[in-house]
């Protein structure tokens, strides 16, 4: 059953939505680092070990950065602020409580390497550890930095927006 604010449908793991979502928001985040921070991005990879649960866990993206040492292991999420068990750890009080819950879970989830989990609150808001993963990335240059985490998060919220609108329709 639909409810008037479409929360059933950004959530329902019914029907392929949330895959949508999240595939489209892993392809704006690798556009992004690929055009505007030079990295070299890898989509979907298998990363044996990583899950001890898995032995052929697959991380959305791996990343280069000519700014970061090493391989970045990154775990996109879409999450709901309004979710029971964000509502319950005080999405109302304080910001942010559904992508801190849902990054705790992916770095728990993958032991064996770090992880950036990149969690974006289905409404838009960035989680930490991806606003850290953004600073981290972006050009160091304050006129080029401001327009490249600008355009990051208004395609992410557009990309979220749009995939909502056409689960709801």
């Amino acid at each position: 059953v639909l409810d008037s604010k479409g929360f059933h449908t950004r959530c329902c793991p019914v029907g392929g939505w949330l895959v949508r979502r999240h595939n489209a928001g892993c392809a704006v985040l690798a556009e992004w680092a690929e055009q505007q921070c030079g990295c070299t991005v890898f989509r979907e990879q298998v990363v044996p070990g990583a899950n001890p649960d898995h032995a052929e866990a697959r991380m959305d993206l791996i990343m280069y950065s000519p700014r970061v040492a090493g391989a970045i292991y990154i775990d996109f999420t879409v999450v709901s602020a309004l979710s029971v068990e964000a509502i319950a750890k005080g999405a109302g009080l304080r910001d942010g409580v559904a992508s801190d819950i849902a990054a705790q879970w992916k770095q728990s989830r993958y032991s064996h390497c770090v992880t950036w989990a990149f969690a974006v609150e289905d409404h838009g808001r960035f989680g930490e550890d991806a606003v850290g993963l953004i600073k981290a990335l972006a050009p160091t240059e304050p006129q080029l930095r401001s327009k490249a985490i600008a355009a990051l998060h208004q395609s992410v919220a557009r990309t979220l927006q749009r995939s909502s609108a056409d689960a709801i329709l």
